[in-house]
């Protein structure tokens, strides 16, 4: 079946992704009749998908076409008795219908209601198949930005693509039956480089250099990892280990664009990151960075450097990232600057995108194992 919109379980589907210049990472799908395409936010750190209504009161700033569910042939409004219209995302709007809330912990929400509608995704031809009956929120009230602030690109990212795995509207919940609660990614480092989202039996990963590790607790929608350890060029840098468990462990979350690891943590790897390009080049950090936006270590650009290698120890399985992910060029300030941010005291020790470029991840939540390896997206 070719182009189809003719709704059925086909037993593979597959996503475009892409790098944006505003350093999130978004999937292209397809939703309606006839269909829209969106591009959303891959987001491993929560569960529900969205997307901003073109009837949106409050609104994210989008360059790209957003859906209308007044010129879908098959939207459907979602009833109030429907079985995923529960906690803690989803409730009764008092007039028989579903509506959602999401808050976010930077203090981005998006609310509005909760619909059914075809949803395209590709096959392994790269032809677009429809699936039925997909659930997934409209924002109409939404507070996020998407934006670019750094090269002045306009946004095209108008939601997300939720891929947490402890909630039933979690795509991977809902498509259980073809996603086996499966998938994988692989993010390129480059600006609007593609890739393939891969789900089910379709995300394999094999090979000598795949690590495995397990996935902490049960019910949680997060995927949490449990590190042991930070290593800057082969050197296990001093940290107590129960810096590691706050708030449970790490999590690997795609919807973060970079990492965020607790205070104390943090002080220790920026002190260590600073004396290698001390040592090694006589820098010294900037007392003030043009960068702003929170970047905390920064540099003015002297001359051809290279970057230390940061590996990060996981119970049974080494992450040693691309190298080139440890600082981001603010090449508008003549600056680099640690891609790493300090979490608030009482936060998680958060896995960001930025970080896990240049690898493919598969998620296999029915056996809670995260594997990985190096991959030039």
């Amino acid at each position: 079946m070719t182009n189809s919109s003719a709704p059925f379980s086909p037993d593979t589907i597959r996503a475009p992704t892409r790098h944006a210049f505003s350093e999130f990472f978004y999937a292209e799908i397809s939703i309606g009749s006839p269909p829209v395409t969106v591009y959303l936010a891959l987001d491993t750190g929560s569960t529900p998908t969205w997307v901003q209504d073109e009837a949106c009161v409050d609104c994210i700033e989008v360059s790209s076409r957003m859906y209308n569910r007044l010129a879908s042939a098959t939207y459907q409004a979602m009833k109030s008795d429907h079985p995923l219209c529960v906690p803690p995302h989803l409730s009764h709007d008092g007039f028989g219908y579903c509506i959602y809330e999401i808050n976010f912990a930077d203090d981005s929400f998006t609310r509005g209601s909760f619909a059914l509608d075809l949803f395209f995704f590709l096959d392994e031809n790269g032809q677009k198949q429809a699936i039925q009956n997909v659930a997934f929120g409209l924002g109409i009230y939404n507070k996020m930005d998407f934006s670019d602030l750094f090269h002045g690109q306009p946004n095209l990212i108008s939601g997300i693509l939720g891929l947490g795995k402890g909630d039933p509207t979690s795509i991977i919940q809902q498509l259980r039956l073809i996603t086996l609660l499966k998938f994988s990614y692989c993010l390129p480092l480059r600006f609007e480089d593609q890739a393939l989202l891969h789900f089910g039996d379709d995300a394999q990963l094999t090979g000598p250099n795949v690590r495995s590790t397990q996935f902490l607790g049960d019910q949680s929608s997060h995927y949490f990892l449990k590190l042991n350890g930070i290593s800057l060029n082969g050197a296990l840098l001093q940290i107590d280990p129960n810096l590691f468990k706050a708030g449970g462990g790490m999590v690997i979350d795609s919807g973060a664009p970079y990492s965020y690891i607790v205070e104390e943590t943090f002080l220790i790897v920026k002190q260590a990151v600073a004396e290698y390009f001390r040592n090694k080049y006589g820098w010294e950090p900037l007392e003030k960075s043009e960068a702003g936006h929170g970047f905390d270590l920064c540099y003015q650009i002297r001359t051809v450097y290279t970057v230390p290698s940061m590996t990060l120890h996981f119970e049974g399985a080494d992450l040693e990232l691309e190298r080139r992910t440890l600082l981001v060029d603010m090449e508008q300030h003549d600056e680099v600057c640690m891609a790493i941010f300090q979490m608030p005291r009482g936060g998680l020790n958060v896995l960001g995108a930025a970080q896990q470029a240049n690898h493919r991840f598969l998620f296999d939540a029915g056996a809670s194992t995260l594997s990985f390896a190096p991959e030039q997206c």
